[in-house]
C-alpha cells in the first residue's frame, strides 16, 4: 500500500514514509504526526468501438493537512470502468471533518470526446482535460485527455479528417495533443504525439500534424519533459524524474516499418498514437497521469486518472480504458 522514502534535516537522518500509494479502497491510520498533502484522482473516461472520441481524464482534488496517529481516514479509489462509453469512477477522501472528492472523467459518446472529471472539498480542485473529438468521414482515433494538477486541463487531440487517415495522442499534464487534420487523400495518413509533462507536442508545419505517403519517412513528435517539476505543481515531490509525450519514427514501405525507433510516454506524457494504417497495430498507453492515444485499432489506455485513448475498428476488445483512479498521502514534515 505505501512506499517509503527518507528526509534529511537538522544534520542527521529521520526516516518516515514520504508517501503513500492507494489504488484500492482502504481504511489508513496515519503513522506520524504532522502535515501531508492529500492528492486525490479519479479515474479516466472509457472509449467505444468503431467511433473516434477519446476519454475524459479524471477530477483532481489536492489539501493541505494535519494529520494525528489514533486517527482514521477514509479512502475510496475509483475503478476503471471498462464498459463501452464508461465514465471512470470517483475516489474520495475524508476523516471526519475534512472530505475531498475528484470524480471520475466521461467517456467518449461516439466521436465526441468525453469531459474531464470535476473535483471538490480540496484547496485546490481542478477539471480533468478531455477526450478529443472527431470530425470527418475516414478512419480516425483520438487520444484522451491528461490529469490537471497545474491548473491547466490539456485533452487529447481533435481529429479532422475529411479526406484520410489521422490519429492523435492523448493530452499530458504540460501540455495538450496536437490535432491531427487530414483533408489531402485517403492515401495518406497523418500523426499527432502525445503531450509532454512540459509542454503540447508538436503538428508539424501547419500545426495539423505530420502527413505520410508509403515508401517515406513517418514520425510523430511527442511534447518536451519538463526540466523538473512540471510549473504550478503543488507537492509530487516523490516524483524525481517527469517525462515526456510519447512518439515515433519509422521508414515505411508500403506496410511494412523499418529502422522503429519508438519513444514510450514518461510520467506526466501522453501516449502516442498507432504505427501504420492495419487491423492489429496498437496506440500506445499514457504515462502517469497521460492520455492513452488514438489508433486505427486497439486504443491505448490511460496513465493512473488518465482518459483512454480510441481503437477506431468495431471490435469491443479495440476501445481504450481510462485509467484508474489513485490517491497519494504526501507527508511534508514530521513533528
Amino acid at each position: 500500500m505505501g512506499t517509503t522514502s527518507s528526509f534529511f534535516g537538522g544534520g542527521s537522518e529521520v526516516y518516515l514514509p514520504h508517501f503513500t500509494f492507494l489504488t484500492s479502497n482502504s481504511s489508513w491510520s496515519p503513522p506520524y504526526d504532522g502535515t501531508a498533502y492529500i492528492h486525490v484522482i479519479g479515474a479516466g473516461g472509457t472509449t467505444q468501438s468503431g467511433h473516434g472520441g477519446g476519454g475524459g481524464a479524471g477530477g483532481y482534488s489536492r489539501k493541505l493537512v494535519t494529520l494525528a496517529t489514533g486517527t482514521s481516514w477514509n479512502f475510496t479509489v475509483g475503478a476503471t470502468n471498462t464498459a463501452q462509453g464508461g465514465t471512470g469512477n470517483n475516489s474520495s477522501a475524508t476523516d471526519g471533518s475534512s472530505s475531498l472528492t475528484a470524480n471520475g472523467g466521461a467517456g467518449a459518446s461516439g466521436d465526441s470526446g468525453g469531459a474531464g472529471g470535476t473535483a471538490s472539498g480540496g484547496d485546490a480542485n481542478y477539471t480533468g482535460g478531455a477526450g478529443g473529438t472527431r470530425q470527418g468521414n475516414e478512419n480516425g482515433g483520438c487520444g484522451g485527455g491528461a490529469v490537471n494538477i497545474t491548473g491547466t486541463a490539456n485533452k487529447g487531440g481533435n481529429v479532422r479528417n475529411y479526406n484520410g487517415p489521422a490519429y492523435s495522442g492523448g493530452g499530458g499534464v504540460g501540455g495538450a495533443a496536437a490535432e491531427a487534420d487530414n483533408n489531402v487523400n485517403t492515401n495518406r495518413q497523418t500523426y499527432t504525439g502525445g503531450g509532454g509533462s512540459g509542454g503540447p507536442s508538436f503538428g508539424g508545419t501547419s500545426g495539423g500534424g505530420y502527413t505520410f505517403n508509403d515508401s517515406s519517412r513517418m514520425f510523430c513528435t511527442g511534447g518536451v519533459a519538463s526540466g523538473g517539476k512540471p510549473d504550478k505543481v503543488v507537492g509530487f515531490d516523490f516524483i524525481k524524474e517527469w517525462g515526456a509525450g510519447g512518439g515515433w519514427f519509422a521508414h515505411q514501405s508500403t506496410s511494412n516499418f523499418f529502422g522503429l525507433s519508438i519513444h514510450e510516454a514518461g510520467v506526466g506524457g501522453g501516449g502516442a498514437p498507432q504505427i501504420g494504417n492495419n487491423n492489429e497495430v496498437k496506440a500506445f498507453n499514457g504515462g502517469m497521469f497521460g492520455g492513452g492515444g488514438g489508433s486505427r485499432s486497439y486504443g491505448g489506455k490511460g496513465g493512473l486518472g488518465g482518459g483512454g485513448g480510441n481503437g477506431w475498428l468495431s471490435t469491443t476488445a479495440h476501445y481504450g480504458h481510462g485509467g484508474q483512479g489513485v490517491i497519494f498521502v504526501e507527508y511534508i514534515s514530521r513533528s
